[in-house]
């Protein structure tokens, strides 16, 4: 607003004045100056519009007078008339554009006419002819803010407040400016210094308590909210502002008082009406249907009241009543999707199912998000036996949630029911592609393919899995084991390692696969691929290392010291290689060498029990017996649930002659390893050498069955057996040991 910033001169009777100025135009009727001096003094007597009249002639007199056209901006913006008060302004900056005051009170009238872009131009030519206008950079700041410029709004507020930070207006807008950048720990500085110097300041107090509640200091915000209420106690939104503190706290009685007092003000605020509802809604539900249904005859079914009342019948669980307000509101909009998503719900809920899934169908986007419903409905629909309205539930079900793996099983079962396999396995891999971490759906799929005797299309499903190797390896047993028991083992590994070879995956992967195709029979292959690996330059010692292993269980020593022996001479210092030629020295019974890898690897690294097992090994190999011991429990004290470690020091133990302590460590192995045949077989041997044949038998028999080429078990049951007197069980295990040679 501009300032009345008239210019006159003082003089104590201003009638006397006019009549003095008056016979002065007489005198002098040409003079654009005593014009302009006694419509000053007719605005002192408030009357601007005589003043008009005066300024005019004083301008139609002269053209260039100045002080005539600041004048008649004035009166005319006193008097409401903006076009012509700006035209006015206009000439004022026209015959001087240094005049500040006047761009600013031009800028001032095109902020009136929420003209704010050229309100900020006009206050910024003001401030740079006078930068020293602490009213004129608040004015400024303030048309910035409305114009969403609010940096340009904080640097023009803080210029302000460096000329004079003693107005509690200028730090009121410097804190909406930061409010409005969410810079909130600055605006309630801001706002802390607008109350300090003016703490009845209702509005300053509003606007700290808005920006606490950007800090999430709620105590303090509800405190400066009262604050402001005990100032302007009439002011509806500091009302609202309390109640939805308090609403979102859940002090719903006290919000619900202050949502009144905004209602008492102004009942049409719907807004603040339905904070009223909500808050009883949580603590009286049954009480806010009652003024719900005295609303509703006072002001008619109004859509906005009808949702409202049918929330707090949810809340009553009264889902007739709340059907029948649904229905109203459905009635008059037809295609709310709220109203007919909730009132699905509640048919639903009450067993109206056709009628329910008719508003259901209506009620999108929102069913689209609700595949639980879907699925509800597809069951009932099921029941009926009405496979197309399930089908379309089920497909509403997996477009709402793709992991509904419940919605794609059933879809490829529906499939399956009409013999359209291609259909059911469609569905199956799609739903494969949508669950991608489903590792067992796509198990699941693969084997349908398999069970049909596509085992390309099988084996290409089983391959989605493979970074799984790692993670799932129970998993990758299964797809294995479903493989070795349909008889495609040879055709699956083909299939894996042509699909290893075209895909980007890592050596961890690879060497995974790798492992389990050796375990599955299939070793051949599994030392090719990993001899591929090392020919194409990646040599690494996991790598290396595995390779050796595999030639190590496949009795082919010779090339697995080769792999070694080459990988030694780049990584000399390579932990895993070093153990892996302690073992190999060991198998060809090169003692010395074996010991002197298994140490070297030990000064690479003594943390890891691999090591301390192989040496426990060597030393009992060169019967030296407590120094295998020692390093066998140093090997248990790393990782104590590694069921050899327990079945090599019960090895050592024997040997000692200790033979309870040699028992309870083979027992501790089986504990951990029950296929372990050789601990088996050990525990045999101590209840033979005790001349317990009885005991023994058992043992030996599980020997045997845990690992049918496993020779010495098998003669040695035969020998129990005689022992027995039962010769043709004997001969029986003669037979199965002489099959195996």
């Amino acid at each position: 607003m501009p300032e009345d910033n008239f210019q006159q001169e003082e003089n104590d009777n201003p009638i006397a004045r006019i009549l003095a100025l008056r016979r002065g135009i007489l005198e002098s009727p040409d003079s654009a100056e005593a014009h302009c001096d006694l419509g000053v003094a007719m605005i002192q007597t408030g009357d601007p519009k005589t003043a008009i009249n005066y300024f005019k002639q004083a301008v139609k007199l002269d053209p260039n007078h100045e002080r005539s056209y600041y004048n008649l901006g004035l009166c005319y913006h006193k008097i409401g008339f903006v076009d012509n008060a700006i035209s006015a302004y206009e000439s004022v900056i026209r015959l001087n554009p240094g005049d500040d005051q006047a761009w600013a009170n031009l800028a001032s009238l095109f902020f009136q006419r929420n003209e704010i872009g050229e309100a900020i131009e006009f206050y910024q030519k003001a401030v740079e002819i006078n930068p020293k206008s602490a009213e004129t950079l608040t004015a400024l700041s303030t048309a910035q803010y409305l114009a969403g410029k609010y940096e340009e709004s904080v640097n023009s507020a803080r210029k302000c407040i460096d000329l004079d930070d003693s107005k509690h207006h200028h730090w009121l807008q410097l804190g909406q400016s930061y409010y409005a950048l969410h810079d909130s720990a600055k605006a309630i500085r801001a706002f802390q210094k607008a109350t300090e110097l003016n703490n009845r300041c209702d509005k300053s107090w509003n606007n700290l308590a808005n920006a606490y509640l950007l800090e999430n200091e709620q105590t303090k915000a509800e405190e400066a909210y009262r604050k402001a209420i005990e100032l302007d106690g009439n002011n509806t939104d500091y009302w609202f502002n309390l109640g939805e503190l308090l609403f979102q706290t859940n002090s719903l009685l006290e919000a619900s008082g202050c949502f009144s007092k905004v209602i008492e003000s102004n009942p049409n605020d719907t807004e603040a009406l339905e904070y009223l509802i909500k808050s009883q809604l949580e603590t009286a539900p049954a009480e806010a249907a009652v003024q719900l249904n005295k609303l509703i005859q006072k002001k008619g079914e109004h859509s906005d009241y009808l949702k409202l009342l049918a929330t707090a019948y949810q809340k009553s669980n009264k889902q007739e009543l709340e059907a029948k307000t649904r229905m109203k509101l459905a009635s008059s909009k037809p295609m709310d999707p709220e109203n007919n998503y909730a009132l699905a719900k509640s048919l639903s809920n009450q067993g109206k199912r056709d009628l329910a899934y008719s508003f259901f169908q209506n009620s999108r986007p929102l069913s689209d998000n609700d595949p639980d419903l879907w699925f509800a409905f597809a069951q009932s629909f099921r029941l009926e036996n009405k496979l197309e309205e399930e089908f379309q539930c089920l497909t509403g079900a997996v477009k709402a949630n793709p992991a509904h793996k419940q919605s794609w099983l059933r879809l490829g079962s529906l499939a399956l029911q009409n013999e359209t396999d291609a259909t059911t396995l469609q569905y199956l891999e799609k739903s494969g592609s949508l669950l991608k971490n489903n590792s067992k759906l796509w198990s699941e799929i693969s084997e349908l393919y398999l069970a049909q005797g596509d085992s390309s299309q099988s084996f290409r499903c089983s391959t989605k899995l493979v970074n799984l190797v790692n993670l799932a390896p129970s998993l990758w047993l299964s797809i294995f084991r479903r493989y070795k028991r349909a008889k495609k083992m040879t055709e699956w590994v083909e299939s894996l390692i042509g699909h290893l070879k075209t895909h980007d995956y890592s050596i961890s992967v690879k060497i995974a696969c790798a492992d389990l195709i050796f375990r599955f029979g299939e070793q051949q292959h599994a030392l090719t691929l990993l001899e591929g690996l090392r020919q194409k330059n990646i040599s690494t010692s996991n790598i290396n290392g595995k390779l050796a292993e595999l030639y190590l269980k496949s009795d082919k020593v010779d090339d697995a010291d080769r792999i070694i022996t080459i990988a030694l001479e780049s990584e000399h210092d390579d932990y895993q290689l070093l153990v892996k030629q302690a073992e190999i020295s060991l198998r060809q019974n090169e003692l010395e060498k074996a010991e002197i890898s298994a140490r070297k690897a030990l000064e690479t690294r003594q943390d890891h029990f691999e090591v301390w097992l192989v040496l426990a090994v060597i030393l009992h190999t060169k019967n030296r017996s407590d120094e295998a011991l020692e390093s066998v429990n140093k090997s248990l004290s790393l990782h104590n649930n590694y069921g050899e470690t327990w079945f090599v020091k019960g090895i050592i133990l024997d040997s000692m002659k200790q033979d309870y302590d040699a028992e309870t460590a083979f027992l501790t192995c089986l504990k951990l390893d029950r296929r372990n045949s050789m601990a088996w077989l050990a525990l045999a041997q101590l209840k033979l050498n005790q001349g317990n044949y009885n005991g023994a038998r058992p043992l030996l028999l599980r020997a045997a069955v845990s690992n049918r080429n496993n020779q010495s078990a098998w003669q040695k049951l035969a020998e129990v057996y005689e022992h027995l007197q039962l010769p043709e069980k004997a001969e029986a295990c003669r037979n199965h040991s002489s099959s195996h040679e």
